[in-house]
């Protein structure tokens, strides 16, 4: 059965969710334990169960159980609908039931490298999308937001997706990679309508970084745990408009750097601005704070909401659009490893362009990932969650953006 959501913070299943381990807690009626349900270094989830007493022998077979349930869920969740009921929590819209079939696995990790990935609001995200793969030692990731609202919106972002993906794997360059992705929208839509796009290509070997960007803001580049710039760069026209060929940036990346990049929705909705956002991940990235491996969310804490009168923050009632990623290259490790973190970034558009809707997250980096949902009863098994230990609205999985 599937437990109740719990917090993920100070709940025996949070920090089997956010450390990977078991945690054990011994009550009246037995040993209560939550092991993490993982897949390779993803989190699919936390399972519960409760024994009378434990012994060692015991912890290897939960261990043993734990992967097999973990087996199950990613390997059987698309031949059912249970596991999408159990965690979600609050009905769907089309536009973003279409989304989520559309986006890849939202959390994927190897030894030098990881990629996640979050869509927000969840039910009800429109425009925005992403999209990646690791092809050998290249990295390759996308971002997209879509003029517009509801089913026309997702629809454009499809085909943007879509035309992404076949000039991908045609191993073509970041250059012709917009070109035809241009086309696909101007003769399909017309010339009207648009998608602004960010496309990237990391050489997880060397730490070279490129990418174009069609209508996004600048990327924010970390090192030593604060923003130390702006990665600006030429910036084509939208995905539609028939720009002349991009002109790609390129950034090496030293280990341990981070590039945090997302959409405008996120800076609008919020009406704090860039400087905000910079403050608030100076402060997040702060060696200081713990590092839970895991992807906050705007609306549960996350991230800066509207400013109060008193020029605080305050959270508003609902998760506000935005598209949002993170990319980061691993401090140097015995094995040799990188890790890369990857946020989307802000589109810059002038009062005049269509409003679009909806927000995306991408990450990648090393770090194992960590994922957990709360207890129920005796012998429950919980899909992974959003920003609480419980049901997760939808089938992605989220990874950590942090070190």
């Amino acid at each position: 059965m599937v437990g109740e959501p719990e917090p993920i913070d100070d709940s025996p299943a949070g920090t089997a969710f956010l450390q990977a381990t078991t945690v054990e807690v011994p009550g009246a009626d037995g040993v209560r334990m939550y092991l993490p349900l993982l897949d390779g270094s993803d989190q699919v989830g936390v399972m519960a169960l409760t024994l009378d007493t434990v012994d060692d022998n015991d912890r290897r077979l939960l261990r043993i159980l734990a992967g097999l349930v973990a087996d199950m869920l990613v390997t059987k969740h698309s031949y059912t609908d249970q596991f999408f009921r159990a965690r979600r929590r609050e009905p769907m819209s089309v536009a973003a039931e279409i989304h989520w079939s559309l986006l890849p696995p939202l959390a994927m990790a190897v030894p030098q490298i990881a990629v996640a990935g979050i869509l927000e609001p969840a039910y009800d995200v429109a425009g925005d999308s992403f999209d990646y793969a690791l092809n050998e030692d290249i990295l390759h990731v996308a971002m997209v937001d879509a003029m517009g609202h509801g089913l026309d919106a997702a629809t454009m972002a499809t085909v943007a997706v879509g035309a992404y993906r076949h000039a991908r794997r045609a191993d073509i360059g970041l250059s012709e990679i917009y070109a035809f992705m241009d086309r696909a929208i101007a003769e399909q839509f017309g010339p009207d309508p648009f998608v602004t796009a960010q496309m990237m290509r990391l050489n997880i070997a060397t730490g070279h970084l490129q990418w174009v960007n069609a209508g996004h803001p600048a990327p924010l580049l970390i090192h030593d745990h604060r923003v130390v710039r702006q990665l600006a760069g030429p910036t084509t026209l939208p995905v539609g408009f028939g720009g002349e060929e991009p002109r790609i940036s390129g950034q090496m990346l030293q280990r341990g750097d981070r590039v945090l990049c997302f959409t405008d929705s996120l800076i609008e909705e919020h009406e704090a601005g860039e400087e905000q956002l910079i403050h608030w991940v100076n402060l997040r990235c702060a060696p200081s704070q713990p590092r839970r491996p895991r992807t906050t969310t705007p609306g549960t804490g996350s991230l800066p909401s509207r400013p109060s009168p008193t020029g605080g923050v305050r959270r508003g009632a609902a998760d506000p659009p935005g598209l949002r990623g993170c990319l980061g290259r691993c401090p140097a490790t015995p094995h040799g490893r990188r890790r890369l973190t990857y946020r989307p970034t802000v589109s810059e558009r002038n009062s005049k362009e269509p409003e679009r809707h909806g927000r995306t997250q991408t990450c990648s980096r090393n770090a194992n990932t960590r994922t957990a949902c709360g207890p129920g009863s005796r012998t429950d098994e919980f899909p992974a969650p959003r920003r609480s230990v419980g049901r997760r609205p939808t089938h992605g999985r989220p990874v950590p953006c942090g070190n």
